[in-house]
């Protein structure tokens, strides 16, 4: 036995004092004799018996009163289970959903506030003086349990919860770290837990086929018993889904296409959008969005200052407020430096590959690409200081130190493109080859056709050099230009490094295949491109269609430019980590909010002097982040080089639609519930019922026991005269 209040057994030795006062009172009378004295003997001897029965009761009475008293404010439990005049200690396992859809606002108030009353509400009535438990999980973009154990700490860590993070909802994990706590605390404290889920129950957050589904399965086949808290609201949302930037990369001569697409999940309403650039609105329009209908954004951007410019698109506050704005990345850089590798054509000789590309690319002052030419022997290292992009057009044979400086601006992270033509054998590019390509990847000798012809065929219509031929209108100025000759690339199908992008397919039918014609992989930082399928006279007549040879050409070499290895746009949850083209020498990373921190871990080094940086492991705030790195110089000066990341809210999170209640409450083990908001569990108010009935036992015994006294003692007062 053990008790709630010990100190108050101190005073068990007053069950004693009604005992001290009958003995008291017995010895105040005197003895004195007298005549009669023998008669009154003998009437007293013949009583004596009923006397004494009659005052061990009324002194058992007073004595159990006052027990009951002391046993009633010590509140006495027996072993782990039921107290005396108090009820049983209770274990509690909350799981609260953390996720961005939970601060969606309807009257006033969010779900995720209405969980938070109620959990408070749970853990304010638990006490750790009677040998109550609990444990609170956040069922966030990942599953963690900010406190375990005491009542009063799991309470103070949600009071540290102001709203929802803007993530998803990670219930599986969640559950699944709620039944090893709850199998923690019945080991420690031998209670059984409830386990309670306070969630908006969300469509997206309660997909049964999966990993939640095996969670609650697994918590079924352990008998756990579990109350599942519905604290959504009905309501509408309007948010931005998506923001894609195309090109997300460019020069300070192009433009970017803004498409976006923003979604109403309810009734009809109109939005006003604003399209913002680092920061400065750029555009705005008023959105009549119907009933539950999507509305595609689009707008063309031409920014002229270079750098890494951040883009969002914001729409007037709603219900949530966490996806009314998207952002996304925008890189512009000066005309990239292009060197042009390929032997000239003799007076003799008709144009081949280097001049036809020569003259595409070229595109005087104000083109993207500033064109130099090398004859191939003289490639070296410091020849490729500076360049952006190597094109080698038809060279011929590349020796060994061509090829090693090759290697160096792939691994510093600039593009190559390679286009063999009747001058370049496979052979000619061992040397290169050897480091840069994948397996089993190699060009065939010419294939010449005869009477017959064929035509390109796209296997990826996303890629960049393509994006003129979505068009159906454009798509025959690359697919139906004839060409009678060609080098086919032998892929092999297996290697996922490799993206085949077009191949050679018969003039009938496309079943007809003859091989690849533009494949693309990476080498390092380096993007590299194989294509044979170039402009020649002599094997095609994409020189007689310029108006689709030209896009082509530039858009696949822009596609090929130095660029930021790592993800520009990243998820709530995810790591910003990000590629240095040198060593920093320090680093600051720059909040949304402002707030300015030092990355905890060092930058690794990788290969071409590079180094990436770890700048934060998990964020948790949506926005536009900066990184500001001072780097190393070869000269020992310092460079000031920005880095920026987008960090976007999940868009399933939304969507405001409920789950199946019904496929809910299935699932759930056997002897769960699932209850709406502000409705007790039956078993929660058993509990405090009984609370109520327990705790007045020992003082309505005592009532009773001093009730019974009196009415002894008066009885027998009038019968004895």
């Amino acid at each position: 036995m053990n008790f709630l209040f010990p100190g108050m057994l101190w005073a068990l030795p007053l069950v004693s004092l009604p005992v001290i006062i009958h003995l008291l009172n017995r010895q105040r009378y005197q003895k004195i004799e007298f005549g009669a004295m023998e008669f009154l003997r003998r009437a007293i001897k013949r009583t004596r018996r009923r006397v004494l029965l009659e005052d061990i009761m009324l002194l058992t009475l007073r004595t159990l009163a006052v027990l009951f008293l002391i046993l009633g404010l010590a509140s006495p439990t027996l072993g782990p289970g039921a107290p005396i005049g108090s009820r049983a200690p209770r274990a509690e396992v909350v799981v609260l959903d953390y996720s961005m859809s939970m601060n969606r606002r309807v009257e006033g108030s969010s779900a995720f506030e209405r969980a938070s009353e109620e959990v408070r509400a749970l853990l304010e009535d638990l006490d750790p003086t009677r040998g109550d438990r609990a444990a609170l999980i956040l069922a966030g973009t990942r599953a963690t349990r900010p406190a375990y154990g005491n009542p009063v700490e799991v309470r103070l860590a949600l009071d540290e919860l102001e709203i929802a993070a803007p993530g998803s909802a990670a219930l599986a994990e969640a559950l699944e770290s709620a039944r090893r706590t709850a199998e923690s605390l019945e080991n420690e404290s031998g209670l059984t837990p409830m386990i309670r889920v306070y969630s908006d129950l969300q469509a997206s957050s309660w997909e049964l086929d999966g990993p939640l589904g095996e969670a609650l399965q697994q918590l079924a086949t352990e008998r756990r018993i579990m109350t599942v808290h519905d604290v959504g609201f009905d309501g509408a949302n309007t948010g931005v889904l998506s923001l894609e930037l195309s090109p997300s990369q460019l020069n300070t001569r192009g433009a970017s296409e803004v498409r976006a697409v923003i979604r109403r999940f309810g009734p009809a309403r109109r939005v006003r959008a604003s399209l913002l650039l680092d920061g400065n609105t750029v555009h705005s329009e008023t959105i009549e969005l119907a009933q539950s209908a999507e509305h595609e954004f689009q707008y063309l951007l031409q920014p002229a200052q270079v750098g890494v410019r951040g883009v969002t698109l914001r729409l007037e506050g709603d219900e949530l407020t966490d996806d009314d704005a998207r952002h996304g990345i925008l890189r512009i850089a000066e005309a990239l430096p292009t060197l042009v590798v390929g032997q000239s054509a003799t007076d003799e000789q008709a144009d081949g590959i280097f001049e036809a590309v020569v003259r595409y690319l070229d595109l005087g002052p104000t083109g993207p690409l500033v064109i130099e030419t090398e004859d191939p022997y003289r490639v070296r290292d410091n020849r490729l200081d500076g360049i952006g992009l190597l094109v080698l057009a038809d060279p011929g044979p590349i020796n060994t130190s061509a090829a090693e400086a090759i290697v160096q601006l792939l691994e510093r992270g600039g593009g190559l493109c390679i286009l063999p033509g009747p001058s370049t054998e496979q052979s000619h590019l061992a040397a290169l080859w050897e480091h840069i390509a994948p397996e089993s990847l190699h060009f065939d000798e010419p294939i010449e056709l005869g009477e017959d012809i064929a035509r390109l065929a796209i296997l990826d219509d996303t890629h960049p050099a393509l994006q003129l031929f979505l068009d159906p209108r454009w798509r025959p100025l690359l697919t139906e230009v004839p060409h009678l000759s060609f080098r086919p690339i032998r892929t092999p199908v297996e290697d996922a490094s490799i993206n085949r992008v077009l191949r050679f397919a018969g003039s009938q039918s496309t079943d007809i295949t003859f091989g690849d014609a533009l494949v693309t992989w990476q080498h390092e930082a380096g993007r590299i491109a194989l294509l044979t399928a170039a402009p020649l006279p002599l094997w095609n007549l994409m020189d007689q269609v310029p108006g689709g040879t030209l896009p082509f050409l530039l858009d696949l070499a822009q596609s090929l430019a130095p660029r930021a290895s790592h993800p520009n746009v990243v998820e709530i949850g995810q790591e910003i980590a990000v590629d240095l083209p040198g060593a920093p020498a320090a680093v600051a990373l720059l909040a949304p909010d402002g707030r300015r921190t030092v990355p905890a871990e060092p930058a690794e080094p990788l290969s071409g002097g590079r180094t990436r940086l770890q700048a934060l492991t998990e964020v948790i705030l949506p926005g536009l982040w900066t990184i500001e790195a001072d780097l190393l110089e070869a000269d020992g000066l310092e460079s000031r080089h920005v880095e920026r990341v987008a960090v976007n809210p999940p868009a399933s999170e939304s969507d405001p639609t409920p789950a199946n209640s019904e496929a809910v409450r299935i699932a759930l083990p056997e002897g769960s519930q699932l209850i709406r908001a502000g409705a007790e569990s039956a078993s929660l108010a058993e509990t405090k019922t009984s609370d109520v009935r327990l705790a007045q036992w020992l003082f309505s015994l005592m009532a009773f026991c001093l009730i019974a006294e009196t009415l002894l003692a008066t009885l027998l007062d009038r019968r004895r005269g």
